[in-house]
């Protein structure tokens, strides 16, 4: 967990070695806002700058859009938001192409290899084979293999 968080601030600035860990946990909460603003907003597409400006009327959080900007970046390197494409740009303040993000619908949290009992897995992936029968029937001229629960 303190690697996670010591990867979520990113120390550019001079900080007081008691100060950071609160910094990190500022930097943690406000992915996790940037984070849950995709997700309730799946099907939409946004550009840094119109989620700083949704965060703060709507959420009223008060984040600096470099905050936001490098909560984006850390969660599209995690897979959980996407980077569109550059057709999908938007025009920005300044008249410039700005590039927009959207919710990775198809991000999945991975499992912590810590957390998986092999030897309970194995157990239970045995268990399951022994209760299915596999029968190989042909039926003109194609073979099939078809897998049933044994019957007891």
């Amino acid at each position: 967990m303190e690697k996670e968080l010591e990867l979520l601030f990113h120390d550019t600035v001079p900080l007081a070695e008691e100060d950071l860990p609160k910094a990190r946990e500022k930097a943690a909460r406000q992915k996790e806002i940037v984070l849950d603003f995709f997700r309730q907003r799946f099907s939409m597409n946004f550009t840094p700058a119109e989620v700083f400006d949704a965060i703060s009327l709507l959420e009223h959080e008060c984040m600096l859009l470099t905050s936001i900007r490098r909560s984006i970046t850390d969660l599209t390197k995690e897979g959980k938001l996407i980077k569109c494409q550059w057709s999908e740009s938007k025009p920005g303040a300044y008249g410039k192409l700005n590039r927009v993000w959207r919710y990775n619908l198809e991000w999945v949290k991975p499992l912590n290899p810590v957390n998986v009992n092999l030897e309970k897995y194995d157990r239970l992936k045995s268990m399951r084979e022994s209760y299915i029968a596999t029968k190989h029937v042909k039926f003109q001229g194609i073979d099939f293999t078809v897998k049933k629960l044994k019957s007891f």
